[in-house]
């Protein structure tokens, strides 16, 4: 392999690849500062799709700065360098409600993060967060919604489409590894390029709520093929990496969404009686049917909620040492590990949204994420946003069982929301006067 990589001609080939791709993204880099739409449609794109994507494997506590994260910072950099160009056309969002709220959130987390085991690691991580907010917002004076939505959700399709070659290619990355008794083997759930089955779970269900919500609108711009095929895509993941609770989150904001557009009073009274009966059939089986929907044919994997619970006491108990202010932002991939003897792992976050902001913000972070939440629900529903409201019914649906969108890192969930949050400030902004970046041919 050495003398492969010392071979002239590999190097030159290789470093002439690089040199062009730098180019090719300073260009577009430029360009979209200039207000190129194609340009911005195409950053949106890349930044959404470096978000998550990796091409290595390595354990969670190593924060070592190697290739890849220097691309991800820089990508950061850029959206956030983009954002603050195009400041003064959404500084309103930041000032009244529920925009206020979130930038108190933010800002708290900024001030806990001087304060984590590792203040640098918190720095990154919280200002990957604002940096997509305030993208997602600056977006809003250049593309309009249809846009935007496809620039997401292609670049969500294409994290699908190599994850599941990578499924199949290469194992070792693109499978969970896990123990079966004393052996530590290679499983079957779809893992990809984003790390975890429960990342490309959520990663592939935000992909179908964003598409099927949008699917008239994009189907008239660029006709069916494409969002059939982004689908797809999307389908195979989310099956791939059986992730139940994006699974329930899809189903249920689709299913929601749809009574919602119809006389749902029938609907929610139809469902209510059926809910009712299958729970009352099922009770004297109810071992049975956790065993069934367990992954390892054990039914304490569903009354633990697969080994959170004692994540979740762990959390409780160290949350409580520092109630009010947390132990820094991004802290539990440093606390949580310390205490692996009491929860049988070493987990990077807490499983769950509210008690990862209690144990890294405290319960100032948590009041401020409660009301800036509530503010943002009302506001949405007031607008009549439905794409908005199920965004935020994503996020919180996600966030039982998973950090969500301050789990440190910016993540699909943090995306999610900052469109929901975004979206909720387009009403002020001539977006819709745009033209498209394609219309299909009639």
């Amino acid at each position: 392999m050495g003398e492969v990589m010392d071979d002239p001609v590999v190097l030159l080939v290789g470093g002439s690849a690089a040199a062009f791709v730098l180019v090719l993204a300073a260009y577009i880099c430029v360009r979209s500062m200039l207000g190129d739409r194609t340009a911005i449609w195409i950053g949106c794109f890349m930044g959404i799709f470096l978000l998550d994507s990796i091409f290595r494997v390595r354990h969670f506590s190593d924060k070592s700065v190697d290739l890849q994260i220097i691309i991800k910072i820089a990508s950061w950099c850029y959206i956030f360098l983009f954002a603050l160009l195009r400041l003064p056309k959404y500084v309103g969002a930041l000032t009244s409600a529920p925009g206020l709220f979130w930038t108190i959130l933010l800002v708290w987390a900024f001030y806990t993060a001087s304060y984590s085991p590792n203040p640098s690691y918190s720095a990154i991580a919280i200002f990957s967060v604002t940096a997509f907010f305030l993208y997602f917002l600056s977006l809003g004076a250049e593309l309009d919604d249809v846009s935007v939505v496809l620039a997401v959700s292609s670049a969500i399709a294409a994290i699908a489409f190599i994850s599941v070659i990578v499924y199949f290619a290469n194992p070792s990355l693109g499978r969970m590894s896990e123990w079966r008794g004393d052996d530590y083997i290679v499983g079957t759930r779809l893992s990809g390029i984003v790390g975890t089955p429960n990342a490309m779970g959520e990663i592939a269900a935000l992909g179908l709520v964003l598409l099927a919500l949008n699917w008239r609108e994009i189907g008239r711009r660029l006709g069916l093929l494409i969002p059939f095929l982004i689908c797809l895509l999307c389908v195979s993941a989310l099956i791939m990496s059986n992730s139940r609770t994006s699974m329930m989150s899809v189903a249920a904001i689709l299913g929601i969404n749809r009574m919602m557009r119809t006389r749902y009073l029938p609907w929610i009274v139809l469902l209510a009686i059926a809910a009712l009966v299958g729970i009352l059939v099922l009770v004297p089986y109810s071992e049975q049917v956790m065993i069934a929907l367990s992954r390892s044919g054990d039914a304490a994997e569903i009354e633990t909620g697969t080994a959170r619970t004692p994540i979740w006491d762990t959390a409780i108990k160290l949350a409580e040492t520092k109630f009010w202010f947390g132990w820094g932002y991004a802290s539990s991939v440093f606390v949580l590990p310390s205490y692996a003897a009491y929860m049988g792992e070493a987990p990077p976050h807490a499983h769950n949204i509210v008690l990862q902001l209690w144990l890294t913000t405290g319960m100032i972070g948590v009041a401020a994420f409660v009301i800036a939440f509530l503010a943002q629900v009302l506001h949405a529903v007031s607008r009549r946003d439905a794409l908005s409201v199920s965004l935020l019914g994503f996020l919180i649906i996600n966030g039982l069982m998973e950090p969500g969108a301050f789990a440190g890192i910016a993540n699909m969930s943090t995306v999610a929301l900052a469109l929901a949050v975004a979206r909720g400030y387009r009403g002020h902004l001539p977006v819709q006067s745009t033209k498209p970046l394609r219309t299909a041919a009639a």
